[in-house]
C-alpha cells in the first residue's frame, strides 16, 4: 500500500519540510534555490500579469537575488504552483510581493501555507510588520491571514488598482 501523501505545512513555528497528512498529492514548501526562481518568475507573470506572458523578457530581478529577501514556494507534481517574495525594507518591516498561485491550486491552502513560511522566516528575523497591496479579488484571501485594510490605495505599473493592507506581530 502507498504511504499517505502529505503537504508540509507552513505556520511560524514550523521548521522548511514538516510535513503533515493531506489530501492526495505531495507538495513540498521551502525556499527555491536560484535555478528555481525562473519557474516562479513564470509563475508570477501567468498569475499576474497575463499580457506579459507572450513577452520574452522573464529575467530576474535583483530583488529576486537579494539575500534580505524571503522567497518562498510550493511545489507540486508540475512543479512550482505557488510563491511570494517578502522584500525587508528594515529588520523589523517587510512588504509581501509577487504573492501567485496558479488558479488550478487555489482553495487547497497552499498559498496560505506558502505566506505563513515566509512570515514565520521574516519574524525569525525580527520582521515586526508587514505590508502589501493587494488587488480587489485578494482582499479576503489577507483578511483571513490577519492583515487589515488601510484607507490607502495604489495603481501598480500595469493599471492594476491595490488596496494596501497591514498586519503587525507581537
Amino acid at each position: 500500500e502507498p504511504p499517505e501523501p502529505y503537504l508540509a505545512l507552513l505556520i511560524p513555528e514550523c521548521q522548511q519540510g514538516t510535513i503533515v497528512p493531506m489530501i492526495d498529492t505531495t507538495y513540498e514548501v521551502r525556499t527555491p534555490n536560484p535555478a528555481e526562481l525562473s519557474q516562479v518568475r513564470r509563475l508570477r507573470h501567468i498569475v499576474l500579469d497575463p499580457a506579459r506572458v507572450v513577452q520574452s523578457d522573464l529575467s530576474l530581478g535583483h530583488e529576486d537575488f537579494n539575500t534580505e529577501n524571503i522567497q518562498a514556494a510550493a511545489f507540486g507534481p508540475i512543479g512550482i504552483v505557488s510563491a511570494v517574495r517578502l522584500d525587508m525594507y528594515t529588520d523589523e518591516f517587510y512588504t509581501v510581493r509577487k504573492m501567485a498561485t496558479a488558479v488550478e491550486y487555489r482553495n487547497l491552502g497552499l498559498g496560505a501555507r506558502v505566506l505563513a513560511f515566509a512570515e514565520g522566516l521574516a519574524i525569525s528575523r525580527g520582521a515586526r510588520e508587514f505590508t502589501l497591496g493587494a488587488r480587489k479579488e485578494a482582499i479576503g484571501f489577507f483578511l483571513g491571514r490577519g492583515y487589515a485594510l488601510t484607507p490607502k490605495e495604489a495603481t501598480s505599473p500595469d493599471g492594476v488598482q491595490n488596496y494596501i493592507m497591514k498586519k503587525r506581530v507581537v
